[in-house]
């Protein structure tokens, strides 16, 4: 990340922070979007057990390349600069979202991705390297082959995947990019005692984070079999979690915040927890565009439009947008559900410490 990019996000943080706040306080609503997710396909090449992506029978229509551009220009012409991660399924199964990424880099739009790895080839990499990310997160969730391989339903995943972060980590370096890379280890119980093997691999390669998130499940069946049981195994995560905050005071190269970290356990344990900011923010800063254009601000609402059939000028000033946003900042589910998994639970503090490592490493 450059230096100039990363003062330019900061700033944009602290202008959602204080339209936030007046919000909150007044009702008087001047916020733009600022976090654009945009999940190109919710095809995947991978078997993840906690995943329903690739047990659907039929998939939604999906954009072609000319509408995604449409769109994230008609976002633009509303905002100015912004950033957009692209998400599936598996991205990098579209042939053309290489095109994509270039696009965003030649218009001004910062960009990010989080792939599941497989498809980081050599040329691939080169590819994302050229088109000037922002980040790029792998999601890797142990360094030992059996683990992760049995939770990602792919033999011979865990190797692939390793080999394609050496691969990104060494373009990136050899052309003087300054773009974050991501490891983004999903929890399970199938996990949980590896975890520290990560951070020690992350810390090899310089400008590599690590950054955890807890498997979010609400099947009886799925929980049973996914999360930590018993007595026992709740102690080795806790034992887990005590051991990467100790190291992340220490220096090593984990993005999650410690109060993050630490409501891992609760969630585990099916408790309520105190992580981040009191009310949620995702109606106020966040859209997520599903592969057909709809338009929504989180899983639990419906969606409020279509970017192929209007702008998001018009999209974000709706009537019928500002009672979806009202009913965001009370949802029930801010503490229990999405605590450990939604973006929008970062307090100022913590964007101003990832913040600061983002510019630590831009100015390396």
């Amino acid at each position: 990340m450059r230096i100039g990019t990363a003062v330019r996000l900061g700033n944009t943080v602290l202008r959602r922070s204080a339209r936030e706040a007046l919000f909150l306080k007044s009702g008087v609503n001047i916020t733009k979007p600022s976090d654009i997710r945009a999940t190109l396909t919710e095809r995947c090449n991978y078997r993840c057990l906690y995943c329903d992506h690739w047990r659907q029978d039929s998939y939604t229509d999906e954009m072609s390349l000319a509408q995604w551009q449409a769109a994230l220009l008609s976002i633009r012409d509303f905002v100015s600069r912004f950033t957009v991660q692209f998400l599936g399924g598996e991205p990098t199964l579209l042939p053309w979202f290489f095109d994509l990424a270039t696009f965003c880099a030649d218009h001004g739009i910062d960009w990010g991705a989080i792939t599941n790895g497989s498809g980081l080839s050599s040329a691939r990499v080169k590819q994302l390297v050229a088109a000037r990310p922002l980040n790029i997160d792998i999601s890797l969730d142990s360094r030992k082959a059996e683990a992760h391989d049995l939770v990602r339903g792919i033999a011979g995943s865990m190797k692939q995947v390793s080999a394609g972060v050496l691969r990104l980590v060494e373009e990136r370096d050899r052309v003087g990019a300054k773009f974050v890379i991501r490891i983004k280890p999903t929890i399970t119980r199938h996990t949980i005692t590896s975890l520290h093997e990560i951070v020690d691999w992350a810390e090899t390669m310089p400008g590599v984070l690590v950054d955890f998130s807890a498997v979010r499940l609400w099947r009886e069946h799925e929980i049973a079999t996914l999360y930590p049981r018993g007595p026992d195994e709740l102690q080795l995560l806790d034992d887990a979690i005590e051991g990467l905050i100790q190291r992340k005071r220490s220096g090593a190269p984990i993005e999650t915040s410690i109060a993050k970290l630490r409501a891992l356990l609760s969630h585990f344990a099916l408790e309520a927890n105190n992580h981040g900011v009191s009310q949620c923010r995702v109606g106020l800063r966040s859209v997520d565009i599903r592969p057909n254009g709809d338009v929504n601000h989180c899983w639990k609402f419906e969606r409020i439009a279509n970017i192929r059939q209007q702008s998001m000028a018009d999209i974000w000033k709706a009537a019928a947008r500002k009672d979806v946003v009202r009913q965001t900042v009370k949802c029930d589910l801010f503490k229990t559900t999405c605590s450990t998994s939604c973006h929008a639970h970062r307090t100022l503090l913590q964007e101003a410490t990832r913040g600061a490592r983002f510019l630590g490493l831009a100015l390396k």
